[in-house]
Parts: C-alpha cells; sequence; structure tokens
C-alpha cells in the first residue's frame, strides 16, 4: 500500500511506496531548496501520478519509462495545457533526484513533447494587472485590522513587484524603514534559490497624505499588531481570524483571493485575475511611466527581459501605435 506525500512541518515526514522508504531527510531538502509554492506543486503532481500508477499497477519509484510514457497519454487524454503536463513531469522528476533514484529515459520524450506543442500551442495567459487605478477603487480605506493588512500587502506587493511565495515568506525582520521609504530584503525567490538574497526600495508616496502609500500603510499594519508576536523572525503578512485575532503566515491562496476581492470591488470581472496580479500590475504601470526593462528588472529580479518585455508592450499598446481616425 502506497501512501501520499506530505510535507507539513508538524507532521511525521515519510513517504512509503511500493519499492523505496524515502529518507526524511530527502523530505527536507526538498522543503530547504524550494519555494513554499513549488513544493506544493511538487507534491500534488506527484500524488497524483502515484494514485494513477497504483491503479494501474505501475510502481511509482522508481517508474519505469514505460509508467512515464503512458501517464503522459493519460495527461493528454484528460485535455490538460502543455504547462501543466510540463510540471506534472518536472514533478516526478524532482521528486525521484531527491530520494536519489533516477528518473527514467523515456524514448523520444523530447520529440512527443515538441509535437505536443505544436498540437495543442502554448500560449501562456498572462494575469491581468492590477492597476493603480484599480487598487483606488478597491482597496478599502476602513481602520479594521482586516482592512489595514490588506492595504498594506497588496500595496507593498504592488511596488515591490513581489511574487506571491515571497509575500508569504516575508518576515518582519525583513522589513528597515529609511527615510527615503523602505528596503525590503527577499531572503530567497524563484530565481535565487541559492539564498542570496536581494532588497527592494518601496519608495515613499511624495504626497504624506495619500492613503495609498505603502510606507504609511506598513505603519499602520504593523501598530495594529504591536500586541501580538512581533519578533524578526515572525511572518510579516498574516491569516486574520473573526474579531481581527491575527494567526499565522497567510498563504498563497488568501492573496490571490484578495487581489479578485479588490478587482471585484472595483468593478472588475474578477476571471484573469491573480495573486500574480500585483507583479503584472507594477510592469505595466511602470513601463506607462516610460521605464526602461532594466529599471523594472532592478524591482522584479527577473534575470531576463524576455517576460519584462512582454508586459511592457501590453501596457503601452495604445501608447506606442497611431489613431488614424
Amino acid at each position: 500500500m502506497t501512501h501520499p506525500i506530505t510535507l507539513h512541518q508538524d507532521e511525521a515526514q515519510s513517504i512509503t511506496t511500493i519499492n523505496h522508504n524515502i529518507d526524511p531527510r530527502s523530505i527536507e531538502l526538498i522543503r530547504a531548496g524550494k519555494s513554499q509554492r513549488t513544493r506544493e506543486l511538487y507534491v500534488d503532481n506527484f500524488n497524483r501520478f502515484q494514485d494513477w500508477a497504483n491503479e494501474n499497477r505501475f510502481p511509482s519509484i522508481p517508474a519505469s519509462s514505460k509508467a512515464i510514457e503512458q501517464y503522459l497519454h493519460h495527461l493528454i487524454g484528460q485535455e490538460y495545457k502543455v504547462s501543466t503536463i510540463e510540471l506534472a513531469l518536472q514533478s516526478i522528476k524532482a521528486i525521484h533526484e531527491a530520494v536519489g533514484k533516477t528518473f527514467p529515459a523515456v524514448p523520444f520524450l523530447k520529440e512527443m513533447m515538441r509535437g505536443l506543442k505544436k498540437t495543442k500551442g502554448t500560449k501562456k495567459r498572462q494575469a491581468k494587472p492590477l492597476t493603480i487605478d484599480l487598487m483606488a477603487r478597491g482597496l478599502s480605506k476602513e481602520n479594521t485590522v482586516i482592512a489595514k493588512r490588506d492595504r498594506a500587502l497588496v500595496l507593498v506587493a504592488f511596488a515591490g513587484a513581489l511574487r506571491r511565495s515571497e509575500i508569504c515568506e516575508l518576515t518582519i525582520g525583513d522589513v528597515d524603514f529609511k527615510e527615503e521609504g523602505i528596503v525590503l530584503t527577499i531572503q530567497q525567490s524563484k530565481t535565487d534559490q541559492e539564498g542570496e538574497g536581494r532588497q527592494i526600495p518601496i519608495h515613499r508616496s511624495h504626497d504624506e497624505n495619500n492613503w495609498m502609500c505603502p510606507v504609511k500603510a506598513m505603519k499602520e499594519w504593523l501598530d495594529s499588531v504591536k500586541g501580538e508576536n512581533t519578533q524578526p523572525t515572525e511572518p510579516l503578512f498574516r491569516s486574520i481570524k473573526k474579531g481581527g485575532h491575527v494567526q499565522g503566515a497567510i498563504t498563497d491562496g488568501s492573496i490571490s483571493r484578495l487581489v479578485k476581492k479588490v478587482a471585484k470591488t472595483a468593478g472588475e470581472d474578477v476571471a484573469g485575475y491573480s495573486g500574480h496580479s500585483l507583479r503584472s500590475g507594477y510592469v505595466t504601470e511602470a513601463a506607462r511611466r516610460g521605464a526602461q526593462s532594466h529599471q523594472i528588472m532592478m524591482v522584479t529580479g527577473h534575470k531576463s527581459d524576455a517576460m519584462v518585455r512582454t508586459y511592457i508592450r501590453s501596457g503601452r499598446l495604445f501608447m506606442d501605435t497611431v489613431s488614424l481616425l
């Protein structure tokens, strides 16, 4: 009998498979080497593969080339997107590497994936940007603990072009107030798996009375939780229960729901909005103001300007073309 992988810190760390017991230390390495979001995706994808393998009498670790090939066709038959299928295979490979097992060499896998891409297409859907106008219309000006948290999270994440995983993993000690604003220290991110860290400037609004100033919003949020555990190692943005009780670190899903809430309050159809809308919103707004890709990349941390240029083109679509009617 097999059991799904679990990576909860407060639970026993073990994976029992048909032919192999995974050393708990391997799970710790998986946890340390990837962001929270990536770990969750790898675990979910491997568990689905393991369930399928059990039903079809294939070993899951080490998997055979026949099992991977058949699972690929299973995923294609379920009409998953190419990116979803690629992530599924990547997840299975990552778990194999973590436990010291060789991911099987599947004959013509690259050729099959190339054909799949041509057949299904690989157009990526961009998250709709959460713009300054939408935030102004969708964010609450109330003084409740939740409203203060939401303003600080949305405005700071937008101003810093933060990824969802980065928002979740920020601690109070990562915030350094300066005369010009805030310096946020990102300890580790998607493109910084070695944990070298990077610093992001969050500028203070020119108008000290501007309720959308991210620095002002951050101060209000931290002042509202002074009575809670505010040690430097504690999460910066936290979940809040009824009655304003502050709990542990906010989750990835909560961030996406918050963005959709802001968009809906602003009168928008929430389809297409997600936690990534904060990051794409920054790039879009910066592009509209004439920022160059290298300036934007200093904030976003992108290693290549390919994705940045995609958002720049989208943000300047009407500005860089001419109307003749």
